[in-house]
């Protein structure tokens, strides 16, 4: 069953360069649609290399077409064993948040953990320098 979708979405794609051979314009497509054309041929190749492989697993994998630089991040826990979406790395000191990181990648949350609190420092150190300044010239804070 998945090797005829294969099968057909390679004929569409064939069809798309067949086109583009003939000298179809495809830069009159708007912008969404060329990206998700861009996102479907490579969403093809990833499935395609997983069905030959007779694999479950491809780095970089695609999970949908709208939000492509979304990725599986498998987690291990008892409420959820894959999770999808950013891993940010904040930290929260007298009513301020700082952001350390963002990334949509899976990443070990322990490379975070002994740079926060050099980086807690001089964000806050920075605060309250521009705090500083701003009442010393006198500007509003917004």
């Amino acid at each position: 069953m998945i090797r005829r979708q294969l099968d057909d979405l390679q004929r569409n794609l064939d069809a798309t360069d067949a086109l583009i051979a003939f000298f179809a314009v495809l830069s009159s497509l708007k912008t969404h649609c060329w990206r998700k054309l861009l996102v479907i041929s490579e969403l093809h190749r990833q499935q395609s290399i997983l069905l030959d492989a007779k694999t479950r697993s491809i780095p970089h994998r695609i999970v949908n077409l709208v939000q492509s630089h979304i990725r599986p991040m498998v987690c291990g826990k008892a409420r959820a064993a894959v999770v999808f979406g950013a891993k940010i790395s904040v930290s929260v000191w007298n009513g301020f948040a700082f952001l350390h990181r963002i990334s949509w990648d899976p990443y070990n949350e322990l490379e975070d953990l002994f740079c926060k609190p050099r980086n807690t420092r001089k964000n806050i150190a920075a605060l309250f320098c521009l705090i500083m300044l701003l009442s010393m010239a006198r500007l509003p804070l917004d």
